[in-house]
C-alpha cells in the first residue's frame, strides 16, 4: 500500500473529535509532588545551571528508579568539565552542600578532581590504563558530612580504579555553609596537596607513582554524585559552587546567566520538578556537539498508546542547523530490519521548536538504522509543520497517538495523520519508550542551541 500523509487544519469537528479522544484518557502525572514520581518515571533529578539569584553554579543529582539500576554500586554523576584540562595542575572552589537525602547505606559526594598524569611511558590515547586520578570531596552519609581526599590509578583500559590512598580530614562540616575545597599536584616534588575548609593534607613523594607522561584521558571537573549499593536505596545531592580558581588564578565566578562555553565542556542541563511542573532544559555549544536529551521516560510505556501534555516553551535558541525542541514522543514498532538494539525501531514525535530562528509546531516519524539509536543516522519517514505560530511563554497542548496502523498528531486543535505501509509494521519495538522533555539534535558544527520548557498534566490512554 502506498504511504499516505494527511494534514488537516480544522476547527469545529476536529475540536469535537479531540474532546471525544480526551474522554478516554486519564491523568498520568500533574507533577504536584515534591520530586519526580519514581512509580511513574524512570529518571531522577539532574540539574546543572547557574542560579540567577546567587550567581552560583548549582549541581543536583539523584539516583533513578530501580528499573534503570542494573549493577551496584550504582552512581548518578553530574559534572562540569574544564575546557583545557591538560594545563590544570591545581583546582579550587567554594562549595556549599545545600541538601542531601539518603536511604539505607547510600552516599553522596561533592568534589573537585580529575586525571593528572599517566604512569606508563607509552600507551593508547583512548585507554584509561595508567592514568592517575585524584579528588577532594565532601561525602554525605547517614552520619552526616565529612571531608575526604583520594588518589587512585586506572588498572584497565576502562574506567576501573585501584585505590592508592583515601583519608578523611579532621574537621566538622555543616549543611548550608560554604567551604573551600582545593587540590594541587606538584609533578616535580611528586606530591598532592588537598585542602578542605581549614584543614590541609599532603601525600607524596612516597606512595605516589612516578609520572611518565601526561594523562591519556585528561580531565578536570567539579562534580556531584549520588550513589546507592542496593536496589531499594535512593540518594539525592544538591550543591552550590562559586569562585573557581585554576592554577592559582580566578577562573569563573558564575556571574553569567549561563555556563561559559570558553571555560567548560558541559553545559546547562535540567531535569526536575519545579512549582508543580516538570522543568526540562538542554544546551549545547562549541565543545559539546553530541545529541543531548533531558526527558522523563514512562515506566508503563508498554500500555500507553496515546499521550498528551501541556507544554510551555520558556527558552529557545538555535543556529547553524541544530534542532532544539520540547516534545512528547515514543518508539512504537519495528520494521524487521536485521540487527539488534534500536535497528529498525520506528519512533514518532510531536514538538515545539525546530531549527529556524523562530520556533514552530512540528511532527515527525523516523526509523533508526543502527543499534545505538543515533538520530543523526536515522531515516526520516515523514514529517510536517503545524500552521499555528508558536510563541515562547505560551502554553500548548501536544497530542500523539498510535493505534497500531496510523499515527495521529495534534497541536492544540490542529491535526495531522500519518499512515505507514502496513507491510512495514513487523514487530513490537525492542526498546519500547514513551517520554516527554527537551532535546537538541544535529548540532554537528557546535553551534549555540538551547531549549527549556515546562510540562504539565500528562494524560495517557491504553489500548
Amino acid at each position: 500500500m502506498k504511504k499516505t500523509i494527511f494534514f488537516n487544519c480544522v476547527t469545529g469537528l476536529v475540536g469535537l473529535l479531540f474532546f471525544s479522544h480526551a474522554l478516554g484518557m486519564e491523568l498520568y502525572d500533574d507533577f504536584s509532588g515534591a520530586g519526580i514520581d519514581k512509580t511513574r518515571w524512570k529518571q531522577g533529578v539532574l540539574v546543572r545551571e547557574i542560579d540567577a539569584m546567587t550567581s552560583k553554579l548549582h549541581l543536583k543529582a539523584e539516583t533513578p528508579g530501580s528499573i534503570l539500576m542494573k549493577e551496584f554500586p550504582y552512581s548518578a554523576h553530574n559534572e562540569l568539565g574544564i575546557e583545557n584540562p591538560d594545563s590544570v595542575t591545581s583546582l579550587q572552589a567554594e562549595v556549599t552542600v545545600v541538601e542531601s537525602d539518603l536511604a539505607g547505606s547510600a552516599r553522596t559526594y561533592v568534589y573537585l578532581g580529575g586525571r593528572f598524569y599517566n604512569v606508563n611511558a607509552s600507551g593508547d590515547k583512548d585507554s584509561y590504563l595508567g592514568d592517575v586520578y585524584a579528588e577532594v570531596n565532601i561525602r554525605g552519609t547517614s552520619r552526616g558530612l565529612e571531608a575526604r581526599w583520594y588518589i587512585g590509578k586506572y588498572r584497565t583500559s576502562k574506567s576501573n580504579l585501584t585505590d592508592i590512598v583515601s583519608r578523611s580530614f579532621p574537621i566538622t562540616l555543616e549543611y548550608g555553609k560554604p567551604y573551600i575545597l582545593s587540590i594541587e599536584f606538584d609533578s616535580t616534588a611528586r606530591k598532592f596537596t588537598f585542602k578542605a575548609g581549614s584543614a590541609t593534607a599532603t601525600y607524596g613523594p612516597a606512595g605516589v607513582p612516578r609520572k611518565a607522561r601526561d594523562a591519556s584521558k585528561p580531565w578536570k571537573a567539579l562534580g556531584a554524585t549520588a550513589r546507592v549499593y542496593h536496589a531499594k536505596e535512593s540518594a539525592f545531592i544538591w550543591a552550590a559552587f562559586d569562585d573557581v580558581q585554576v592554577n592559582g588564578s580566578p577562573y569563573d565566578d558564575f556571574s553569567s546567566l549561563r555556563i561559559d562555553e570558553t571555560k567548560w565542556i558541559t553545559y546547562d542541563y535540567v531535569r526536575e520538578i519545579s512549582d508543580g511542573k516538570f522543568r526540562s532544559k538542554v544546551r549545547s555549544s562549541t565543545a559539546y556537539t553530541d545529541t543531548v536529551n533531558s526527558y522523563l521516560s514512562a515506566i508503563s510505556a508498554k500500555s500507553i498508546e496515546t499521550m498528551q501534555a501541556k507544554v510551555t516553551l520558556l527558552a529557545y535558541e538555535t543556529s547553524g542547523g541544530a534542532t532544539a525542541f520540547a516534545r512528547i514522543a515514543g518508539n512504537f514498532y519495528n520494521d524487521g530490519t536485521p540487527g539488534g538494539g534500536y535497528t529498525g525501531e520506528v519512533g514518532a514525535t510531536v514538538s515545539i521548536g525546530g531549527s529556524d530562528l523562530n520556533p514552530k509546531g512540528q511532527w515527525s516519524v523516523y526509523k533508526f538504522r543502527d543499534r545505538d539509536g543515533n538520530i543523526e543516522l536515522a531515516d526520516l519517514l515523514a514529517s510536517g509543520e503545524f500552521s499555528a505560530p508558536v510563541v515562547v511563554g505560551e502554553t500548548y497542548t501536544l497530542f500523539l497517538k498510535w493505534d497500531g496502523s496510523r499515527f495521529l498528531f495534534r497541536l492544540d486543535d490542529e491535526e495531522a495523520e500519518y499512515i505507514p505501509d502496513p507491510g512495514s509494521i513487523r514487530k513490537r519495538p525492542r526498546r519500547i519508550w514513551r517520554g516527554a522533555g527537551c532535546g537538541i539534535w544535529f548540532n554537528l558544527d557546535g553551534q549555540e542551541a538551547t531549549a527549556e520548557a515546562l510540562f504539565d498534566d500528562v494524560m495517557v490512554a491504553t489500548p
